[in-house]
């Protein structure tokens, strides 16, 4: 999967880029697996109603862009906005602070299952980011201090993994949502035969 998404970058990236790109994508398929978010819920249900599997896929990648998954919308914010991998670090942090104090959602933050830290299935990322990319590692923590000075609560979520890894690899700004749809789609896909197997879905 990796291959389908190589030519959308912007040059050739460095092997550790690809490395943590495709730990990010099996973060993606482990989470859809075990912890059944909205997207493979709408494949399941799909499935029950015996829609064909084009229908299911469709209605899963329907589900992104929104609260679910906003990664082109957190690559938005940190990355365009805030500027936070390649600005002068005082002026990204105090703009930050600025959009956290103005209340509202901040993209790439807080997740609707684990509450109290990142999600298990990005630990291999985590690990990669921090082993090669020491200065992206510590904006990540930069980030999450400042978050957390006002919502204690919020940790990283897939987005902002994901959306760091478009700019490691520098995908080309728009097609972010490829790492999501590639990455889950053969979930989808078992989660509605199972489902027209009479399969039920666990609950989340």
């Amino acid at each position: 999967m990796i291959h389908a998404i190589l030519p959308f970058c912007k040059q050739k990236p460095q092997p550790r880029a690809i490395d943590f790109l495709q730990k990010v994508m099996q973060a993606h398929s482990d989470a859809a697996s075990k912890n059944m978010p909205a997207s493979t819920q709408l494949a399941v249900i799909q499935g029950q109603l015996g829609m064909p599997m084009e229908t299911a896929i469709t209605a899963a990648i329907n589900s992104i862009g929104g609260t679910h998954a906003p990664v082109t919308t957190t690559r938005t914010l940190w990355f365009y906005q805030l500027q936070a991998l390649n600005h002068e670090q005082s002026a990204w942090k105090d703009a930050l602070r600025e959009v956290v104090a103005s209340g509202q959602k901040i993209p790439g933050f807080g997740h609707s299952i684990h509450k109290n830290g990142i999600a298990p299935e990005l630990k291999a990322a985590d690990d990669s980011l921090r082993a090669q990319f020491p200065l992206a590692a510590a904006f990540l923590d930069d980030a999450t201090a400042i978050v957390q000075e006002k919502h204690p609560s919020l940790f990283p979520n897939m987005a902002l993994y994901t959306a760091l890894a478009c700019e490691l690899v520098q995908l080309q700004f728009g097609v972010e949502s490829m790492i999501f749809i590639l990455s889950r789609l053969p979930i989808w896909a078992g989660a509605w035969v199972n489902a027209m197997a009479g399969g039920k879905p666990k609950e989340a």
